[in-house]
């Protein structure tokens, strides 16, 4: 049976992945800040589909890399690091905790994790799967979300590649998606300041996506089905990176003209 563990899989697409992979036969794992308790849906899968649940904040890179290790003992064949933050600050007023903080879970904590579990995996010997989670904002500003998010997912875009060119070797491939508009904790701001009717303009699709379609796309990822498939980034973006001259997204009314610039 595949055992895969999902950092940050308590809610949102982390939860939906873990979700759907038990669904379909695999035993899963949860690394999360918050503990189980908060999410129902975990006692209520199978016995030999629930694997371990780690209560740990990803911005510890100490206790993340033991908690892995700890999981990863027990035989692993993939990771998803989904677990990220997004603090929203305009750059002008962004703050030195803010980014701290933001590298500390999206950048150190999905290195610190797919390093762990990549090295029970080449001890292991029998290869394996690891997709991290990165954004639409990794390719272009998308307003409102904080440019230590965009810096982060940027990173994680290279880091994948990185992996994917190292690991291969071993077998293990390494691939990322990269969701655009999707219904989680992340949007919520958005999607109330806003209104999902308006977000979606700015999509081809004229759609935003559920957590599961984001999760379908992890699994696929995951299994022999992209045997031939590494160090590539997926976006699940109801077509946003495909057109140029729409506003991505934002607060304001994408017809207010830009401040006067003067030169002195």
């Amino acid at each position: 049976m595949n055992h895969v563990l999902i950092t940050g899989g308590a809610s949102g697409i982390g939860a939906a992945t873990a979700q759907l992979l038990a669904d379909a036969g695999s035993r899963v794992s949860v690394l999360d800040r918050s503990g189980p308790e908060t999410a129902e849906w975990w006692n209520e899968l199978p016995a030999e589909r629930r694997g371990h649940w780690a209560t740990v904040d990803a911005s510890d890179a100490t206790a993340l890399a033991k908690a892995t290790d700890e999981i990863a003992a027990d035989g692993l064949t993939g990771l998803v690091a989904c677990a990220g933050i997004s603090i929203k600050e305009p750059f002008l007023d962004s703050s030195d905790d803010a980014w701290a903080k933001t590298m500390a879970v999206n950048v150190i904590g999905t290195a610190t994790a797919c390093r762990s579990a990549a090295r029970a995996m080449v001890a292991a010997g029998n290869g394996g799967a690891i997709v991290t989670v990165a954004s639409t904002v990794g390719f272009g500003y998308v307003a409102g979300l904080g440019s230590h998010y965009h810096a982060s997912k940027g990173a994680i875009i290279a880091l994948t590649r990185a992996m994917a060119g190292e690991l291969g070797q071993h077998g293990i491939r390494v691939n990322a998606v990269a969701p655009g508009l999707v219904r989680t904790p992340l949007t919520e701001f958005m999607r109330e300041t806003q209104g999902e009717d308006v977000l979606t303009l700015r999509v081809p699709l004229r759609a935003m996506a559920d957590p599961v379609d984001v999760a379908e796309a992890i699994a696929f990822l995951l299994s022999a089905d992209a045997s031939m498939i590494t160090g590539h980034i997926l976006p699940i973006d109801a077509g946003q990176l495909s057109v140029a001259g729409q506003p991505l997204s934002g607060f304001a009314d994408p017809t207010t003209p830009r401040a006067t610039l003067s030169y002195s």
